[in-house]
């Protein structure tokens, strides 16, 4: 373990241990669990956020993770120690947490983002729930001297959103789709609405997220409302573009239904079981299907660009806000608690 991460500038490090998130103060770590990142960068960590595939890791579900970890994919913080930046200490950063193998067809093509070994800090690294993180020089996207690093905390969510829209190929002026009310769906919506979508609607079966979205001014109805809709307002042809984010065989199995004539079905969601979709309609309408994962460097950039304008209002999906200390507890809230959006651990506010 380097020194930095045990002197007394750390908040504590809280780590997934097995089936449970352990949390410990400086100088506290088990001499047998790994090092605190890799790279040659070490951040002051801000915030970190947990997602569903935090939950997925903690529940055992990505067998390539081996306990100890420390968790947390999703943060932003201050240079500590530079390294080979070239920023100056204390300069407020996002990481881009995923590492690739840089010599696979996708790595050489372009899109290290979906490379065949793909690892993110976060889950096959230590990542963001601790005091102080080491990471590569390359993953640092810098952001506005005064960056508010509580909204800038979602960068990381909403580059997935940037990238899903970009992949749709979406177009202003567009009618929108959404299955799926969480973080990831609600950020469509808003880059979609940015980007000049023409009519949009967003399906969610949890009323206090309906309720939440609506109020941010995103049009949010029960899954069993939605079809009438698209019908109604776009004289039956259906949408432009659909996007599928829920991972749940419900809403693959009427996307295709409800999305026009050579318009495109976005898959980004994950399944547990494989799913039965209608593949006569993107047969007969000449639809696209096609599939979104992560993002490239460049949609991490246009993320911050949008949060730094003040485009999307995206402090008001910021559900709820813990301590480092209580990090298992907002797990365990956050997966007994659909209704819950963005949960962020204030590591260093």
């Amino acid at each position: 373990m380097d020194s930095a991460v045990r002197d007394s500038r750390t908040s504590g490090i809280a780590y997934l241990d097995k089936d449970r998130i352990a949390t410990v103060g400086p100088g506290e770590l088990p001499a047998e669990r790994p090092g605190t990142g890799v790279g040659d960068v070490c951040l002051d960590v801000a915030y970190t956020g947990i997602c569903g595939t935090d939950l997925l890791v903690w529940h055992g579900g990505l067998q390539r993770v081996v306990p100890p970890v420390v968790l947390g994919h999703e943060f932003v913080g201050r240079i500590a120690e530079p390294g080979s930046s070239g920023l100056a200490v204390g300069a407020p950063v996002a990481v881009e947490p995923l590492l690739h193998c840089g010599s696979c067809w996708a790595c050489r093509n372009g899109a290290a983002h979906v490379c065949r070994k793909l690892r993110l800090i976060g889950v096959d690294v230590d990542g963001g729930a601790a005091g102080q993180v080491r990471v590569p020089a390359g993953k640092l996207h810098p952001l506005p001297a005064d960056a508010d690093l509580r909204t800038f905390a979602l960068t990381e969510p909403t580059a997935v959103a940037v990238h899903m829209v970009h992949r749709s190929e979406f177009r202003d002026g567009d009618y929108v789709l959404i299955f799926g009310g969480g973080p990831i769906g609600a950020l469509i919506a808003l880059v979609a609405r940015e980007r000049g979508a023409r009519g949009l609607v967003l399906a969610e079966p949890n009323p206090v997220r309906r309720g939440l979205l609506n109020e941010l001014g995103i049009r949010t109805v029960d899954p069993d409302e939605v079809a009438g809709i698209v019908e109604t307002e776009t004289d039956g042809e259906g949408a432009d573009v659909t996007f599928d984010v829920t991972g749940h065989p419900s809403a693959i199995a009427v996307a295709p239904l409800l999305t026009r004539v050579r318009g495109t079905v976005l898959v980004g969601g994950l399944f547990g079981t494989p799913p039965e979709v209608p593949l006569q309609p993107v047969t007969l309408r000449e639809q696209r299907l096609v599939g979104a994962r992560v993002y490239t460097p460049e949609h991490m950039d246009e993320a911050i660009a949008l949060l730094a304008a003040g485009r999307l209002p995206v402090d008001g999906l910021i559900t709820h806000e813990v301590g480092l200390d209580e990090a298992e507890r907002a797990y365990r809230m956050l997966d007994a608690d659909r209704s819950a959006m963005k949960v962020l651990i204030r590591v260093r506010p």
